[in-house]
Formats: C-alpha cells, sequence, structure tokens
C-alpha cells in the first residue's frame, strides 16, 4: 500500500488517502498479534487459529477492497477471486501465485519438512498447506506488485494469452533474481526464499520464534 501511494501522492491525493488508511488498518490489526494483545483478544471456546483467521480475513478484506477502490488493477476487478476466475486481473494473480508456489515448494522440499501439514492453512488431502502458508510472506511483493505493474497490458483484455503469460512469468522471475539487503549482504530474493525456509525448519525444530523477512517499500 505504501509503495504504491508514495507515486500517487503528488498525482492522485485521493487514492494516496486511501492507501494510507489501508496500510494503517493493516499495521493495526498486525500489531494486535504481539503475543500479550493477541491472548487478551481471544473470545471464549475459540481457538487462536481463529482468532488469527479472523484478523487476516479483515485485512485481506480491506488490502482487495483499496486496491479496487484505487484502479490499481485492470477496471474489470472488483474483488479477490481465485483459482477460475474468468476476470482478467485475478487470473494474472493466480497464475503469478502457481508460479510463485513453484519456487517456494523446492524451497521447503530442500528442508526436509512436510509440505502438506500447515501451521496456518488447513490441512486438506492433496493440498500443500505449508507451502501456501510460507507462500504468504511473499505475495504481495512478488506477485501483486508485479501484475499491478501490468495493469496497462492487462487492460482491455478477456483472457491470458500466450504474450501475457510470458509477461508475468518474466516479471516475476527478474524479481526473484534481483537482490535485497540483509543484514549488509545483497542476496538474491530466490536464495532469501531459501534461506527463510531453513530458518523455518530450524524455529520448528529448537522451538523458536521465527522472523518474517520485511520487503523494504
Amino acid at each position: 500500500m505504501l509503495y504504491f501511494g508514495k507515486y500517487l501522492k503528488k498525482t492522485n491525493e485521493d487514492a494516496y488517502l486511501k492507501l494510507s488508511d489501508c496500510a494503517d488498518f493493516m499495521s493495526t490489526q498486525a500489531n494486535k498479534l504481539n503475543v500479550e494483545t493477541f491472548n487478551s483478544i481471544i473470545p471464549s471456546q475459540t481457538s487462536w487459529k481463529q482468532t488469527l483467521l479472523g484478523l487476516e480475513g479483515s485485512a485481506a478484506q480491506n488490502y482487495w477492497k483499496t486496491i479496487s477502490a484505487c484502479n490499481l488493477l485492470a477496471d474489470t476487478f472488483l474483488s479477490r477471486e481465485g483459482r477460475g476466475s474468468k476476470e482478467i486481473s485475478n487470473a494474472a494473480l493466480n497464475y503469478g501465485y502457481a508460479i510463485l508456489m513453484s519456487y517456494v515448494w523446492s524451497a521447503l522440499d530442500n528442508t526436509g519438512l512436510e509440505i502438506y501439514s500447515g501451521l496456518f492453512h488447513s490441512n486438506v488431502p492433496g493440498r500443500a498447506s505449508l507451502v501456501m502458508d510460507v507462500m504468504e510472506e511473499y505475495r504481495s511483493w512478488i506477485v501483486d506488485r508485479n501484475i499491478i505493474k501490468l495493469r496497462s497490458q492487462l487492460a482491455g483484455k478477456r483472457f491470458l494469452d500466450a504474450n501475457l503469460k510470458s509477461l508475468i512469468a518474466n516479471s516475476i522471475d527478474e524479481t526473484l533474481y534481483s537482490k535485497v539487503c540483509v543484514k549488509g549482504k545483497n542476496i538474491k530474493v530466490e536464495n532469501l526464499m531459501q534461506r527463510q525456509a531453513y530458518r523455518l525448519a530450524g524455529s520448528i525444530v529448537d522451538d523458536t520464534r521465527y522472523k518474517g523477512f520485511k520487503f523494504k517499500w
């Protein structure tokens, strides 16, 4: 939200304010995950997972609603739709997530973790729930950001043709091969993903806190 807001600050104040409000809301939701705060808001007879899903769900709903209201995606985008969506922006997002999933799957496979046993996503036969858990760390920066950048190429299109799929794949690959600074060293995002996967495995084995990577906007 803040990443795109800084580009709209001088050209579209209304959109900038909406993006800022959304960022503030999501920050508020995230702050509720503080251990003491989180434990205090769990209703009686409700599991921590249900409460966590509620916080994540409200943040996601606000996120996609704001993206639609600010016209960051094609005009046909009204709300987030999953697999099988015919709307072009949703189809592009789904295609991008499928590419991201293959990278995350490979990174987790190298750790020896059971990819079908999720921590956040429910375990459903045949669904790689742990892969979907870990994907959350990268969705917005690696996929959403690139699909939003391709807005003009997606506008007016009715389906993903070979050219659009190539544009999406190349933009995501370019992001994965780009470098980010980690403790003073520049490493490829793809290598960061593998490093984070090993850290997750270590946190599970040693019962320590896992720290996600925050991309700088």
